[in-house]
């Protein structure tokens, strides 16, 4: 049973590791938006390298925007949409068959947890294909240009689509 507050509630968790260069990029779009005059309801959090510490924001929230570098094999810049929400009969799709790392643990492992737990936010991924991932602060030109796009595409995402809770 989902408690008043969650009700609406929309988290934007931006993901990353500033210090690996395009691996930062959820950070700093999410960051983006700290400074807006947001919407109520609306929570930017800083989620890091992400695992198990995830959980809680899929029990605190009707729905979870995250924000992310991933690798597509595609273009640097190339932004993807991918919906991570539990499919009609409340369980979301099977997404990784990999065994558990308490170390390095990939942001498809931590949805599917948070399955086995019973936790059904609604989520979604605004990913980004990374060019740079070495040591080193700041972003390529194609993805720094990418930042205002994906921030004003994880905003529209919370203010344009009710939370289906």
């Amino acid at each position: 049973m989902a408690d008043r507050g969650r009700e609406n509630k929309v988290i934007i968790i931006g993901l990353g590791n500033l210090l690996r260069q395009d691996e930062g990029f959820g950070i700093w779009a999410a960051q983006r938006l700290v400074n807006d005059k947001l919407p109520p309801g609306i929570e930017i959090i800083d989620g890091g390298t992400g695992g198990p510490n995830l959980l809680p924001y899929f029990e605190r929230a009707a729905k979870l925007i995250l924000v992310d570098a991933i690798e597509a094999g595609s273009a640097p810049g190339t932004i993807f949409r991918l919906n991570l929400s539990p499919k009609d009969d409340g369980c979301y799709s099977p997404l990784s068959r990999q065994p558990f790392s308490l170390h390095q643990w990939r942001l498809l492992e931590v949805v599917e947890l948070a399955q086995l737990l019973g936790l059904r936010a609604e989520a979604l991924l605004l990913g980004v294909q990374p060019k740079l991932l070495g040591w080193g602060v700041g972003l390529s030109p194609e993805l720094e240009v990418c930042v205002p796009e994906v921030a004003g595409l994880a905003l529209a995402e919370c203010v344009s689509r009710e939370v289906s809770r």
